[in-house]
């Protein structure tokens, strides 16, 4: 989880493509280059980028928000009977997650505007379309702040979301921003 954290999603995004196109490539030896694209596309590396990437981020999130419960709480699941496992499940995890929503969300956000550095492995995504559609049209500043706008729209439908959740699951207001 380390080398996720510690390196830039664009490198990562450039290290998953390439290493899972030899792979694929290795495994379909006579196969031409159109039907390894076909095996291993773009939207998989990026997939698999992101997903790796939020994982690094979110395991550390969790793990503080295990680390923040009172150790009386798998104390008291233990004195009831409970299974390691069923500790974990049933009383820390539940826990864990509620304290961790607010970083969770951030995460979430993160992403989403993360998506724009996939673009160094020619996936096509908001950021790499308005700069193709700004170089064609000459229209630089228009389509930058359109794209501005939408990443907006996202990350603000997401937090709005969010939000509402976390209120829903009775977490206060204050609490969020604690």
């Amino acid at each position: 989880m380390t080398i996720f954290r510690g390196t830039p999603m664009m490198v990562q995004a450039a290290i998953v493509y390439y290493a899972g196109f030899n792979i694929v490539r290795s495994a379909m030896p006579n196969a031409s280059i159109t039907e390894v694209n076909q095996r291993w596309s773009f939207f998989m590396a990026a997939l698999l980028t992101v997903s790796l990437n939020s994982a690094a981020y979110l395991v550390e999130v969790l793990r503080g928000g295990v680390g923040a419960l009172n150790r009386g709480q798998r104390e008291a699941a233990v004195s009831l009977g409970f299974s390691n496992w069923q500790t974990m499940i049933k009383v820390i995890f539940p826990q864990a997650v509620r304290n961790s929503l607010p970083s969770i969300g951030n995460e979430l956000v993160n992403n989403i505007k993360g998506t724009s550095v996939l673009t160094i492995i020619g996936y096509t995504e908001l950021m790499f379309a308005t700069s193709s559609v700004a170089g064609f049209y000459y229209k630089y500043l228009a389509n930058y702040l359109t794209a501005a706008v939408i990443y907006l729209i996202l990350t603000l439908s997401l937090t709005w979301l969010l939000e509402t959740s976390m209120r829903r699951i009775g977490i206060a207001q204050k609490e969020i921003a604690a």
